[in-house]
């Protein structure tokens, strides 16, 4: 039997999930996904599962610092936090998008999706184009091979994750 232990934003040396069952359940019967099914031990695996593999794949994105890098087990509960949308979160708090992703990599996996997908190198190639007046220049670059390969399968995941994840490039935009 699958036993969850929630991550409560206390540190928890031997969490493994930041949602519980309870939660998952809600979350599903609010957002009307009737696919979410199954007896209570399979959601705990799945939920399990989804955690891990979530701070596998989006963990080194996370914005801010752990808690405690010593004995939490989970990358959450960190320090310092506000997200993308200026709002401060807590040191104490899982963030509710955190939770809802979770969610959401609980049914992929539920649904047989391989939550550790080789995933592919999106454009291997990548470049520029400058132009003023009639003087322009055009450059192709490789990308680098430390660049983390994509799978477009968790799509809905990163878009929920979106407020707390660090930007993926090095441009930064200001709305003036």
């Amino acid at each position: 039997m699958a036993t969850i232990i929630v991550e409560d934003g206390t540190g928890i040396a031997n969490s493994n999930s930041y949602v519980t069952l309870i939660e998952a359940d809600a979350y599903f019967t609010a957002t009307g996904n009737l696919g979410w099914a199954g007896d209570d031990d399979f959601k705990n695996q799945n939920l399990i599962n989804a955690t891990a593999a979530m701070d596998a794949t989006y963990g080194p994105r996370y914005i801010s610092f752990l808690q405690d890098e010593v004995t939490q087990a989970l990358l959450w509960p960190r320090q310092q936090i506000w997200d993308r949308h200026s709002r401060r979160i807590n040191d104490d708090q899982i963030p509710v998008s955190l939770k809802n992703a979770q969610c959401e990599m609980a049914l992929l996996s539920q649904n047989g999706v391989d939550l550790y997908p080789e995933g592919r190198l999106s454009n291997q190639l990548t470049g520029e184009s400058k132009s003023v007046g009639d003087l322009s220049i055009s450059a192709t670059y490789q990308r680098s091979a430390t660049e983390q390969a994509t799978y477009d399968g968790f799509r809905k995941v990163e878009q929920i994750l979106w407020p707390i994840l660090m930007p993926t490039t090095r441009k930064m935009a200001f709305a003036i």
